[in-house]
C-alpha cells in the first residue's frame, strides 16, 4: 500500500536536466531544428484516472515513483534516412518484458509524434539528425497507475527539452494520446495529469479540451496496487458497452 502526500501538494512532472553547449539554443520557425542542449532528461509521476463518476474524463498525478526518459542525439545511418529518427538505446526496471522497437513503444511512440509536433509548428530537423531514447521505468507494468502514460509523457517531455522547448505541455498531450491510443486507447485522464500535473478534467479528446483543477487541500488518497497485472486494454474489454437503469 501507498499512501500519497495531500493532494493539496499539486504534482507537477519534473523535467529533470538538460546539459547543453553553454547557451541553450531555442527552435527559430522557418530554419532546420538542432538540438539546444547535449543531453535531456525528464521524469513523469503516477497518474490515477477514472476517478468517481468521470469515466475517461478525470485523473490525477500522484507523489512518488514515476518513469524517467533520457534523450542524446542519434546520427541517422544512411541505410535508414529521415524517416526513423528515434532509436531506444535501453530500457531499465521492465524485467526484460519491453521491446526496443521505438514504433510499438509507448516512450518511442511518443518520442515520434512530438518531433512530428516540433516539425508541424516549428520547422523540419536537419538532415540526419535523431534521438536515441534510454527508459527507466519507475513502475510496475498493468498496476493501474498510468505506467503507459508515464513513459509518454516523459518521452514527450525530454524530446520537447532537447530541442529546446518549443512546443506547450498541453501540446505535447496530443503527442501522449497517440501513444496511449497504441496501448491502451484514446483517452487523455492519465496522459494529461502526467504531463500537467495535479487534477485534470477531460473535457473533450476531439478536439483536446483540457481544464487544470484546484487539488482539494484536505484529502489523502491510499492507492492498492493488486499483486496481478491488470492491462488497461484488457480491462476495458471485459466492461460491458452498455449499462441498464435497472443496473444502476
Amino acid at each position: 500500500r501507498e499512501r500519497t502526500p495531500r493532494t493539496g501538494r499539486e504534482r507537477t512532472p519534473r523535467t529533470g536536466s538538460a546539459r547543453g553547449w553553454g547557451r541553450r539554443r531555442q527552435a527559430t520557425k522557418g530554419h532546420a531544428v538542432q538540438p539546444a542542449v547535449e543531453v535531456a532528461s525528464a521524469f513523469a509521476p503516477s497518474t490515477v484516472a477514472n476517478l468517481g463518476p468521470a469515466f475517461d474524463l478525470l485523473g490525477c498525478a500522484v507523489d512518488g515513483r514515476g518513469d524517467t526518459v533520457t534523450v542524446k542525439p542519434w546520427e541517422l545511418p544512411r541505410s535508414i534516412g529521415d524517416g526513423t529518427r528515434v532509436l531506444i538505446d535501453a530500457i531499465e526496471g521492465d524485467g526484460g518484458r519491453l521491446g526496443l522497437e521505438p514504433d510499438s513503444n509507448c516512450a518511442g511512440i511518443a518520442a515520434r509524434e512530438t518531433i512530428a509536433l516540433i516539425e508541424k509548428e516549428v520547422g523540419s530537423l536537419a538532415p540526419g539528425l535523431g534521438i536515441r531514447l534510454k527508459l527507466h521505468k519507475g513502475l510496475p507494468l498493468g498496476s493501474g497507475l498510468g505506467s503507459s502514460a508515464a513513459s509518454a509523457a516523459a518521452a514527450a517531455m525530454a524530446t520537447n527539452m532537447f530541442f529546446g522547448e518549443p512546443l506547450p505541455k498541453a501540446t505535447l498531450v496530443q503527442a501522449g494520446l497517440i501513444s496511449e491510443a497504441a496501448v491502451s486507447g484514446y483517452h487523455a485522464d492519465n496522459i494529461a495529469p502526467a504531463l500537467l500535473g495535479g487534477f485534470v478534467l477531460v473535457k473533450s479528446t476531439k478536439p483536446l479540451d483540457l481544464q487544470v483543477l484546484s487539488c482539494p487541500t484536505d484529502i489523502w488518497f491510499v492507492i492498492v496496487t493488486p499483486v496481478f497485472e491488470a492491462p488497461t486494454k484488457k480491462m476495458r474489454a471485459a466492461l460491458p458497452k452498455e449499462i441498464s437503469m435497472q443496473s444502476h
